[in-house]
């Protein structure tokens, strides 16, 4: 299938994609583990997972299972800050379009944390591995003419920008200050935005993020009630939207667990916004809460910038992957435009 425009977020947690020539994308989710096959617990077709298998992805002569729970895996779990280059990436990458079912792609945009953005060499490294022929298996391959990548809450930007319906909120969004906050696994967001523009100097990235909230409720778990849940379990049950855990073969309610655990980072991260606040000394007309963890964030965001309008993006997840798709369309009509045109 050939596709004019995709968005792609490759998470720590979760892969998203957004593709479709309409005026609203098809999202597609699925988890963001990946990883050797030999490290891949064997399913017997029994339990939870009978029918979430994964796709085997070829690598450099190297077989990887990718699109499974990362609690399927028994390998270390790839969170360091070259992630965007590892193996694991790719294989996910190449499940995405697998599982799209792509033969050709004219534009596909993606994001990384603002952090990472902001280094040239790494977003010139990503542009060039996920561009060009993508060889799937032995028989498949994609083929994806122009990749490019921009910091995750632009993505949630462009998307409240569609999303925000009235002539007000639009006009908020393209004429006032906007900050944007995008707490994913493993690092938190912001990007502030002036009269439509990146303010780079007050944008950033924390690790104070959703992955070492679950990492902090498994201790207080682990604590309180003298054995041990993975995180993984935790995030998988967040994923399903699931309030418990299986613990010693009784349903547990981990919610209580994880406010406790945004407590005991709530203040390292309103001191942390508020710095990069600082930067500008000017209020903001609107903060837009997106990502896995909005809701819990948005808390933070109403303390952090008090007097500001909070407002969670619809189905905060896809956020950031619906503007990539967005900017994609635009991106596909400005190459149209300047392309040469064919003569009869």
């Amino acid at each position: 299938m050939k596709y004019k425009t995709v968005g792609m977020d490759i998470g720590y947690s979760n892969v998203k994609c957004a593709v479709g020539d309409g005026t609203l994308p098809r999202i597609l989710i699925f988890p963001a583990g990946a990883g050797p096959v030999e490290a891949y617990s064997e399913d017997v077709g029994v339990g939870a997972g009978h029918d979430r298998t994964g796709d085997v992805i070829e690598i450099d002569g190297r077989h990887y299972v990718a699109g499974v729970e990362p609690c399927a895996l028994r390998s270390k779990r790839n969170r360091h800050r070259d992630y965007p280059l590892s193996e694991e990436y790719l294989a996910l990458y190449r499940c995405a379009l697998l599982k799209l079912q792509a033969t050709e792609i004219n534009v596909l945009v993606t994001g990384v944390p603002v952090d990472q953005y902001t280094d040239k060499k790494l977003c010139e490294q990503i542009v060039s591995r996920l561009s060009g022929t993508q060889q799937i298996t032995e028989n498949i391959a994609v083929n994806v003419h122009d990749v490019a990548v921009t910091a995750q809450p632009v993505g949630s930007f462009a998307d409240a920008s569609f999303q925000l319906s009235t002539d007000s909120d639009r006009q908020i969004v393209q004429e006032g200050r906007v900050l944007v906050l995008d707490p994913g696994s493993q690092t938190l967001d912001w990007a502030a935005f002036d009269q439509g523009r990146l303010i780079r100097t007050a944008s950033g990235s924390s690790y104070l993020a959703m992955g070492q909230m679950l990492e902090l409720a498994a201790k207080s778990i682990e604590t309180e009630l003298g054995d041990r849940v993975k995180p993984e379990r935790i995030e998988q049950a967040l994923r399903r939207g699931t309030d418990t855990v299986l613990f010693h073969g009784e349903h547990l309610d981990y919610s209580r667990f994880i406010k406790s655990a945004l407590q005991s980072i709530h203040r390292d991260i309103v001191t942390e916004l508020l710095n990069s606040k600082t930067l500008e000394r000017e209020q903001f007309d609107l903060v837009i809460v997106t990502g896995g963890g909005a809701n819990y964030y948005r808390q933070i965001a109403a303390e952090a910038f008090r007097g500001s309008r909070i407002e969670v993006l619809p189905h905060p997840v896809a956020g950031n992957v619906r503007g990539y798709w967005l900017l994609a369309t635009a991106r596909q009509q400005a190459l149209a435009s300047t392309a040469p045109q064919q003569t009869r």
